[in-house]
């Protein structure tokens, strides 16, 4: 008896391990197949993920992967969500979600070595009554997309999606506060956004790209018109004068909206765009030269762009007793009328006197919080924040104003080019290179000035630590005489500045268009023309100048 109950118990035990051993089995094999749901379940292929951390350049994108080891799982299905629409001011509608909006622009776009370029931007609203820390933004496109540039976000790449992630300063959110990102993409064509999913506090929007118009697209013609037209051109030809052709060829701005890379300015169809233009004088001095047959017997020279010097202090300026209405109305119409001529223009505000911009930064903001707004639709306005710092101004402060002066552009024209003036009159370009605005400011230029008399050797090698750091520079004012504007020619200095220039693809604008006795005013004083110039008419510097335009 006592054999068999210890058979039993043997067998008992035996039975429960076998048991143990089944349910471990069961809830092993269920795991398991857990775990491969939620794999297959993914919306985002790992295979080809790609990581582009915030950068000013796509050479500062990191050359290692990095994989990303949680996803936002993102939703197709609506029937839970309860949306509203803002209505914007072009009469488009944005989807709201209940905590986040994403507005999303297609900006430029240009084509370059077979490949399509577009720019999003990309600015994201917390709408809530609360603060928002943390969101993920997932952009799905009609293709295989692969990113260029891209500041103010993390953007991973899974074939034809982008994972956009906050960085610091783009990471917190309080109510009703706005935050910019942007990526510029390429394709093999035009890389159409479908559909995007915003994701933040346990909370996902898909927003289907049939269903509402948030993204806007404004797309340049394919195409480059070369302009032949003869405008206020003339026949006369004199010896060591400009006898150029007036129908040569000429870039204007069909060449589409302009953006910025590296270190140079650029077309929609990617070629490098050489800026080659002639600024007026002060406009309160000479507004005379604000017409239509000045500026197309300027285009017919080889001119592509106008600036337009508006000064903010000496005689009769813009902060200084000027009318402000008056001046405002001239540079509207100086923009009208390069527009009708196919021309860039440059609207500049002509820090001087006052050394510092932030004297009249107040004016600065209203100024050009107006001229973005008006001029927010078109492709070749150009702003120019502010003309020579000086007087001991340190990069620092004028950093303080362009980012202030460089928001207020943004959120009415987030693609313009905006140039920024450097310390000590514009020549400082080097110590700026050491310290630009952040990687969030895109299509930004650094203003450089010289005279050819008196800035030489030490000026040109400012420019060429500049641009070897990878500072996008823009000669937007110089001469071949002294500093002051006056005194004799060096056209050898000139030469060497033009070489130089040509070199390196950077475009220059030629002070000044006007008949005032300086050996700088283009024209001669004698000549009292406003418009429809000859070749005689040039005054030495002027006859130099044009003589240089291909």
């Amino acid at each position: 008896m006592k054999k068999i109950l210890q058979r039993a118990k043997e067998n008992l035990t035996a039975s429960k391990l076998d048991l143990g051993i089944f349910i471990s089995c069961i809830i092993v094999a269920g795991l398991c197949i857990t775990v491969l749901a939620i794999l297959i379940s993914r919306d985002l292929t790992m295979d080809n993920e790609v990581v582009f951390y915030e950068t000013a350049s796509p050479t500062d994108a990191p050359q290692t992967t990095q994989e990303i080891t949680t996803m936002t799982e993102t939703t197709t299905a609506q029937q839970d969500t309860t949306y509203t629409y803002d209505v914007m001011e072009d009469g488009s509608e944005v989807r709201q979600t209940e905590l986040l909006q994403a507005d999303i622009t297609a900006g430029s776009s240009w084509s370059a070595n077979g490949e399509r370029y577009v720019q999003y931007n990309i600015v994201i609203r917390n709408i809530s009554d609360h603060t928002i820390s943390g969101w993920e933004l997932v952009l799905n496109f009609d293709g295989t997309v692969y990113v260029s540039d891209s500041w103010g976000g993390v953007y991973t790449v899974y074939d034809d999606r982008i994972l956009i992630e906050p960085v610091a300063y783009t990471q917190e959110l309080q109510p009703g506060e706005t935050k910019e990102t942007g990526v510029i993409l390429y394709a093999d064509q035009y890389p159409d956004l479908v559909k995007y999913s915003i994701k933040t506090e346990g909370v996902s929007q898909c927003v289907s790209m049939e269903e509402t118009t948030a993204v806007t697209v404004d797309e340049p013609e394919n195409n480059v018109t070369e302009n032949t037209e003869n405008q206020g051109s003339s026949e006369e030809e004199t010896t060591g004068q400009a006898a150029q052709d007036p129908q040569k060829n000429q870039t204007t701005y069909t060449s589409g909206s302009l953006h910025v890379s590296g270190t140079n300015l650029y077309d929609s169809q990617g070629n490098i765009f050489q800026i080659r233009g002639v600024s007026t004088h002060g406009l309160s001095w000479f507004p005379e030269y604000v017409n239509s047959e000045a500026f197309a017997s300027l285009k017919s020279y080889g001119v592509n762009t106008i600036r337009l010097a508006l000064y903010t202090s000496e005689y009769n300026g813009y902060c200084t007793g000027g009318n402000k209405q008056e001046l405002k109305d001239l540079v509207k119409k100086g923009v009208q009328i390069a527009t009708e001529q196919g021309m860039y223009v440059v609207i500049d505000w002509h820090v001087l006197s006052e050394g510092n911009p932030n004297t009249y930064k107040d004016d600065a903001v209203k100024f050009f919080d107006e001229m973005s707004r008006t001029f927010a639709n078109q492709t070749n306005v150009l702003y120019e924040i502010c003309n020579e710092p000086n007087g001991g101004v340190e990069w620092s402060e004028i950093k303080s104003y362009a980012e202030t002066v460089i928001d207020v552009i943004r959120n009415n024209d987030a693609n313009a080019v905006i140039i920024v003036g450097t310390p000590t009159w514009s020549q400082d370009v080097d110590v700026v290179s050491q310290s630009p605005l952040g990687s969030r400011y895109s299509n930004i230029m650094y203003a450089l000035h010289f005279y050819a008399a008196t800035h030489k050797d030490s000026i040109r090698e400012k420019l060429n630590t500049a641009y070897s750091r990878g500072l996008p520079v823009l000669v937007t004012e110089f001469s071949i005489c002294d500093a002051s504007g006056n005194g004799s020619l060096d056209k050898e200095s000139a030469a060497e500045w033009m070489n130089l220039l040509n070199k390196d693809g950077i475009g220059y604008i030629a002070w000044n268009l006007s008949n005032k006795d300086e050996s700088s005013s283009l024209l001669k004083s004698s000549c009292s023309k406003t418009g429809g110039f000859t070749a005689d008419d040039f005054s030495q510097s002027g006859q130099w100048y044009f003589n240089q335009l291909p």
